[in-house]
């Protein structure tokens, strides 16, 4: 068997290696693949246990904690009468100094996952792991072994609840160093119980040895049937003793009468259990009155108590087998730890993989919706009618041109062109009062009227912003929870329409000598009525410079409607088409490739679990061909 055994821990140990040497973090649920690689990597080790568990348990008053002090020579389980003793699990062995002291675990952050720092703390008890390698994540209080600590640690409520209780004694006994005792609270108690704490279950899955107490005054209940199913059928099902704790309540009766009755009690539960856990084989089985052997240990002149309680038999019965097959039942139970890894982790994989398919399934109808909002947005640009927008436009163009023009006009005025002419160098002076009208008009440039914080533009900006709210109204809030649904970050730029006009400089004056020209006859005598001469020569003058700036002002407006209008187009076209339609585009391409990685890591996954399990089932085919369980 031991060469199977090797074999086994090779075999084993190469599993871990295909896990280790995989780039795990690239798979889903890759915790639960970290996960899988401590419980096998335990479940390897645990084959090198240097110490071997007893756990002692069995109902509330069955008598538990008086077999434990017997068998550890030593008061470490508090007992007592009509009270509820032991609160919470102790680990009894052998002081590996000559310090008999009380080690209290605590994990340091308890936000850790609980069950994985006991377990820790029982690799380190058991001889598998080195105390220095979790020192960051559990603490160790160490006190005294006294009968007060003792019951102060076991039977007191604690601020902070320790994960492991060790009371560390002289042992010499059934207690050595390759041997330790679990005592465990009453399995029906109030305060403390199975239902209500996992860490009874934590501790059965790493018992090499079970000891149930049962009493010979009370039948087993339901809470005690419900535990050992529960229980036991998950653990690595390690050996069983059912020790019948005699209680001598018909001292009237014969002695032969008492056995009979407590044979025959002592059977039926051997026959229940053996039914409950499915026990093919005879389930070892005692009867020993406790009381007797408690007090024969205890009291002088008494020691014929103890040759008739039956606990010399028991004791030296358990230390002949334990003798001889410990590590073979140690391996045994190492092996069983295995399958077990192996069945949980299966367990698991199961679980996973109905979620990561689901997450597929779901991957797959989110790619299929990643084409809606490229749909609301082709709708979107079907829906755009800039022609009411343009004739908004023009007004506005109009309105700006027509102040601009207006300012010019108060320029072009008869009265002051002609006050004060010099009829003597008339032509002189209409040639300066033309310079003069050019540099008026060049100075009222069209430009002013149309720069950035002109009213003008913010005019245009506020039509085109009101035109892509209405839009936005019917379409963006659409898109944007379309967007949000595909776990997309909505689009949140505002639209800000700013028209570059490309116009030439306004040079309307280049005219006005040309037009004096052509309204003053110079050589006119200005002689009789020069006045009214010079009033018609300038008033033709003003007529025909409004008449050239109306001119040019239409033209102008021509111009500019087609190039701004023409940049409203562009504009529409980059905010929906180019600007938008990039950003969903981007935002899709991003979000797919996305959910295409999820969706490989989910074939990645689904493939590394079909390799592990192909594993598992290989190793378990060889435990159950080679090794005999």
């Amino acid at each position: 068997m031991d060469k199977k055994i090797e074999i086994l821990q090779e075999k084993l140990a190469a599993l871990i290696d295909f896990y280790e040497n995989k780039n795990l973090q690239s798979l889903s649920y890759h915790d639960c693949f970290k996960k899988t690689v401590e419980i096998l990597d335990r479940a390897k080790r645990e084959f090198d246990a240097g110490l071997f568990f007893i756990l002692m348990f069995g109902p509330l008053k069955a008598g538990k904690s008086t077999l434990t002090n017997l068998l550890a020579r030593e008061y470490v389980s508090p007992t007592g009468f009509g009270i509820e003793t032991t609160l919470r699990p102790s680990l009894i062995m052998k002081s590996r100094t000559k310090d008999y002291v009380i080690d209290v675990y605590e994990s340091v952050n308890t936000k850790d996952d609980q069950e994985e720092m006991f377990h820790l703390v029982m690799d380190v008890l058991r001889g598998i792991l080195d105390y220095k390698a979790i020192k960051s994540k559990i603490r160790k209080i160490t006190i005294p072994l006294t009968k007060k600590n003792v019951e102060k640690q076991l039977i007191c409520h604690l601020d902070n609840e320790p994960l492991v209780t060790v009371l560390n004694v002289p042992g010499g006994n059934l207690v050595t160093e390759h041997i330790a005792l679990i005592d465990m609270p009453g399995l029906d108690g109030i305060q403390s119980n199975w239902q209500d704490s996992v860490i009874h279950k934590w501790i059965l899955k790493r018992a090499d040895f079970l000891i149930f107490i049962q009493s010979s005054m009370a039948a087993l209940n339901k809470a005690t049937f419900d535990f050992l199913q529960d229980a036991y059928l998950s653990s690595r099902k390690p050996p069983l003793w059912l020790v019948q704790n005699i209680i001598d309540a018909k001292y009237w009766r014969s002695d032969e009468e008492r056995r009979s009755d407590n044979d025959t009690q002592r059977q039926n539960a051997k026959g229940h259990i053996s039914n409950l856990l499915g026990i093919s084989e005879d389930l070892r089985s005692t009867a020993i009155n406790l009381g007797k052997a408690s007090d024969g240990m205890d009291m002088e002149n008494f020691h014929s108590l103890m040759a008739e309680s039956g606990f010399p038999e028991f004791e030296c019965s358990l230390k002949d087998i334990l003798q001889k097959s410990r590590v073979r039942i140690q391996q045994e139970n190492s092996v069983k730890g295995v399958l077990n890894a192996m069945h949980n982790c299966e367990q698991e994989f199961d679980r996973y993989k109905e979620e990561i398919r689901r997450l597929q399934t779901e991957y797959d109808a989110q790619i299929q919706k990643l084409t809606k909002p490229q749909n609301i947005l082709y709708t979107m640009c079907k829906t755009i009618r800039p022609d009411a927008v343009k004739r908004s436009l023009e007004i506005a163009l109009k309105e700006t041109i027509d102040a601009w023009k207006s300012v010019c006009y108060s320029h072009i005025d008869r009265d002051r062109l002609s006050a004060g002419l010099n009829s003597a160098r008339l032509k002189d002076e209409l040639q300066k009062r033309a310079d003069k009208l050019e540099d008026d008009i060049n100075n009222s440039r069209r430009e002013d009227y149309m720069e950035d914080s002109s009213p003008f533009k913010q005019n245009i900006n506020n039509l085109a912003a009101e035109y892509i709210q209405d839009l936005q109204g019917d379409y963006m809030q659409e898109l944007n929870d379309c967007l949000q649904e595909l776990n997309i970050k909505p689009y949140e730029q505002e639209f800000y329409f700013a028209p570059k006009l490309d116009i030439h400089d306004f040079k309307i004056s280049d005219n006005v000598s040309g037009i004096l020209k052509k309204t003053t006859s110079l050589g006119v005598k200005m002689s009789g009525k020069k006045e009214e001469k010079i009033n018609k020569v300038i008033g033709g003058f003003c007529d025909a410079c409004r008449h050239e700036l109306n001119e040019y002002a239409d033209g102008l407006l021509k111009i500019m409607l087609t190039e701004i209008s023409g940049d409203f187009d562009v504009w529409i076209q980059r905010s929906y088409r180019d600007v938008l339609s990039s950003y969903i585009s981007e935002q899709i391409d991003d979000r797919k490739q996305e959910l295409l990685l999820e969706i490989d890591k989910i074939e990645d996954t689904l493939a590394y679990m079909k390799q592990l399990e192909t594993m598992f089932d290989e190793l378990t085919d060889f435990i159950h061909q080679n090794i005999e369980l």
